[in-house]
């Protein structure tokens, strides 16, 4: 509280030094109601003004042509900080942005770079106030987004794309190294595991052709595991219908065998189309899949491991279980009517 009222007490320590053209203003709890709404209505009707304030500004107060709050000491509590967020991100008329200031307060030490005092430093505050934008801020939670998803797929961004959302000011000639080191760290500490392995997908993708890794993937197992998740969630219906559609939209295959299924049942009414029958053999060059396919249908049928749905489907294609004992009662029929026709079964060898 001590704080707040010296920050806009007169003299050298108030910021009205700094900020002549300003009317500086303060307001605490402890103030009568009477007292601190007067304060509040003068605070209204000036053009340039600053107040601060001990813990009555966060809740219950409109002053939607507040355009800037500052956060000049530590706050933690993340109900504080989004009604604060808030002062400035109401909207008023001839009012366009509106800015929160952070503070940052890099300790560097004798014969430290700027890189290794960015390290030391953890920031804790502004990744605390940054979390709470994010959730306001959509636009901000997209950026964070694309970039998860960028670095994901290994493709750094040229430029910024926080630079109209977070910018840094300050008395140092270059602050282009101070700027990349936190833009880093803020990433880090805001990005989406989620977002940062559907970039990795992505990215798999357009090597591959496809959203199938494998489970064995040895170049990222970690992403191996993490499409795995994604199919128990769908499963379980437990996946947001976000990411539902934005894996859907790179073509991701919830249940990939059922795809094969289908995909080699729509290849089998094509060969039976043009030849016939559903007798693909078992190197049929122009679909060696197929081949291979047909034969595991009919081991699974054997096994009793084929669904009633997929039995039924087949047979109504014609699909031949056993093909030899097809083709034994279908020579055992011809031999009958070459009975009835000749008297006997002497067909002759050149029939």
């Amino acid at each position: 509280m001590k704080a707040a009222a010296s920050f806009v007490a007169h003299g050298s320590e108030g910021v009205g030094t700094h900020l002549p053209e300003f009317d500086a203003l303060h307001v605490s709890g402890a103030m009568p109601t009477a007292h601190r709404e007067r304060l509040m209505q003068e605070f209204r009707r000036i053009d340039r003004g600053v107040m601060s304030n001990a813990r009555c500004l966060t809740e219950g107060v409109d002053v939607p042509a507040v355009d800037m709050v500052a956060f000049l000491s530590p706050k933690k509590s993340k109900v504080d900080i989004v009604q604060a967020i808030g002062r400035a991100m109401r909207k008023s008329p001839g009012k366009e942005i509106g800015f929160v200031l952070v503070p940052l307060y890099l300790e560097q030490r004798e014969g430290e770079t700027l890189e290794e005092a960015v390290a030391r430093t953890n920031f804790e505050e502004v990744w605390d106030i940054l979390q709470s934008l994010k959730e306001q801020d959509e636009v901000l939670s997209d950026l964070i987004r694309e970039m998860s998803e960028a670095k994901g797929r290994g493709k750094g961004e040229k430029e910024n794309p926080l630079g109209d959302r977070i910018d840094f000011v300050g008395p140092i000639l270059s602050l282009e190294t101070l700027r990349d080191s936190i833009t880093a760290r803020t990433l880090e500490r805001l990005e989406s595991s989620w977002d940062l392995n559907f970039g990795k997908l992505v990215e798999f993708k357009e090597k591959h052709g496809d959203c199938r890794v494998p489970q064995s993937f040895q170049e990222d197992p970690s992403l191996a595991n993490w499409v795995k998740t994604q199919r128990s969630l769908y499963t379980k219906g437990s996946i947001s219908a976000d990411r539902i559609a934005r894996l859907e939209a790179l073509g991701f295959e919830w249940d990939p065998y059922t795809a094969d299924w289908e995909r080699n049942f729509d290849a089998l009414k094509a060969f039976k189309e043009e030849h016939g029958d559903c007798r693909v053999p078992q190197l049929y060059k122009p679909n060696k899949a197929l081949g291979n396919w047909v034969g595991s249908q009919r081991a699974f049928y054997s096994k009793g491991k084929l669904s009633v749905d997929r039995i039924s489907r087949l047979e109504a294609l014609g699909f031949e279980w056993d093909r030899y004992t097809a083709d034994w009662d279908q020579r055992f029929e011809e031999l009958k009517s070459f009975k009835e026709e000749h008297g006997d079964c002497r067909v002759p060898q050149l029939y």
